[in-house]
């Protein structure tokens, strides 16, 4: 009986699966792990490899995800690791204004946060001269 035990512990350990506290089995995977503050050619950002000495491997039980700040378009604060627990998606930073944060998470697959944030801040750009024009207009016919 001991033996059996052992072997099913074995089997789950080279499948990736652990124990957790609840008594649930959670996937293990591995995530890649960086960040970049403002640098938009940072290889966190653009080059997300392992052979690059700024990103990292991050053992995960949750999921991996990759998250970028964004002011009226431009990204700031991005970052890729492992969220413990829940992983919610955001996508507040496609708003309007292009300003909050975007978060994409996933679990399909080790290092599965490669992907990066589309867009252009050209839109936000347009929005601005557009609303100067409209109220420089409103100005000159008072």
């Amino acid at each position: 009986m001991k033996n059996l035990l052992l072997l099913g512990i074995f089997i789950q350990i080279l499948n990736g699966v652990t124990m957790t506290s609840e008594g649930d089995t959670a996937k293990v995977m591995n995530c890649l792990m960086c960040s970049s503050m403002i640098d938009s050619e940072h290889a966190c950002v653009i080059n997300p490899d392992l052979n690059n000495p700024d990103v990292n491997e991050q053992s995960c039980t949750g999921q991996c995800f990759v998250e970028q700040n964004t002011v009226f378009g431009w990204g700031f604060n991005f970052k890729r690791g492992c969220q413990s627990g829940s992983c919610v998606d955001d996508e507040s930073c496609s708003s309007l204004v292009q300003s909050g944060t975007c978060r994409k998470c996933c679990d399909d697959a080790d290092y599965c946060n490669t992907m990066g944030f589309g867009g252009s801040p050209m839109l936000v750009i347009n929005f601005v001269l557009m609303t100067c024009m409209v109220t420089l207009v409103g100005v000159l016919t008072v």
